[in-house]
């Protein structure tokens, strides 16, 4: 036995209480066996784990404040399940195994919890490949994305992207139009899609046997570092990642730096077209590629992909 993902829900509700902590409980949970049926034995096991300084968190919680946490729990499973979201916890059989192992200096960085729609078979049964870039690529930069897209995905590769404007919705497209594969990671509640306009592409994803994911839960406050972590859950659900076109301070280099720490290979396409060398946004390919971060790549090339990949 482990904590539910109701269990896992409720305590992140609770104020104050942050991922790592969250983690800690959910594995010491997970190595104990712990089965818990009643509120006050959930901060029972809360305050066992505090005792025994699993984690830095010094708040006490009140067994009134976890009833409260578990109510809107509650609220948000029967909500979720009403729109087609399922839930599953890092421990579960069906959680994506690259995704389980993911790390940040050193320490567990995987989501305790997954919120998606669709097939998440899919992640299991294909290798998936991160596909990311600049929300203003040139028009070589959308043919790129369009065109490895849809050369991953007709050799049986699902596309990872993050359903934002420019590289991520080209490369989603791409996929699709090869009748592939595609996940998105998205950086919010799954009640909604950011950016409003892709909520048809998000669909078609759906439609086509592909996933649509987050680690945040319905009725989630979007903030700016949700983008971030949801770059490196791009990264820890692929063996590699493909950088079409970005700026020297693109949000890309987040799901970069993360396949990088986790030793999964870059790669960043090498533009050749003189009158592009100079824009802002091959930039950042170029430093990740002079930096020694990122292999440089051309379609030509793309066959090594394919050979790089497990």
């Amino acid at each position: 036995m482990a904590l539910t993902t109701e269990q896992l829900l409720t305590l992140s509700k609770l104020e104050g209480l942050g991922k790592v902590t969250l983690t800690a409980l959910q594995d010491y949970g997970f190595l104990k066996k712990v089965s818990i049926d009643t509120s006050r034995e959930l901060l029972d096991f809360y305050v066992h784990c505090k005792t025994k300084k699993l984690f830095r968190l010094s708040k006490i919680y009140t067994l009134h404040e976890v009833q409260e946490a578990h109510e809107q729990a509650q609220i948000i499973l029967e909500r979720s399940q009403r729109l087609n979201i399922r839930c599953i916890s890092k421990y579960e059989s069906s959680y994506p195994v690259p995704l389980r192992s993911l790390t940040h200096q050193g320490k567990d960085d995987a989501p305790c919890l997954l919120f998606y729609k669709g097939d998440l078979t899919q992640l299991k049964d294909r290798t998936g490949i991160a596909v990311v870039g600049t929300q203003k690529p040139t028009q070589e930069g959308i043919k790129t994305a369009q065109y490895i897209a849809s050369y991953l995905a007709e050799r049986g590769i699902n596309i990872v992207s993050g359903l934002a404007d420019g590289c991520d919705t080209y490369a989603h497209i791409g996929a699709l139009n090869q009748k592939g594969i595609t996940t998105a990671v998205l950086a919010h509640g799954l009640e909604k899609v950011y950016p409003y306009k892709n909520s048809s592409l998000a669909d078609r994803i759906l439609a086509s046997g592909g996933v649509v994911l987050s680690e945040y839960p319905i009725g989630e406050k979007l903030v700016k570092s949700n983008f971030i972590q949801r770059d490196r859950i791009q990264a820890g659900l692929s063996a590699g990642t493909i950088v079409i076109q970005s700026s020297k301070n693109s949000g890309s280099r987040y799901a970069v730096f993360s396949s990088y720490e986790n030793n999964r290979p870059v790669w960043a396409v090498n533009f050749k077209n003189p009158e592009l060398l100079n824009s802002p946004e091959v930039q950042g390919n170029i430093s990740l590629i002079k930096d020694m971060y990122a292999k440089p790549l051309s379609s030509s090339q793309l066959s090594q992909v394919l050979s790089l990949v497990p």
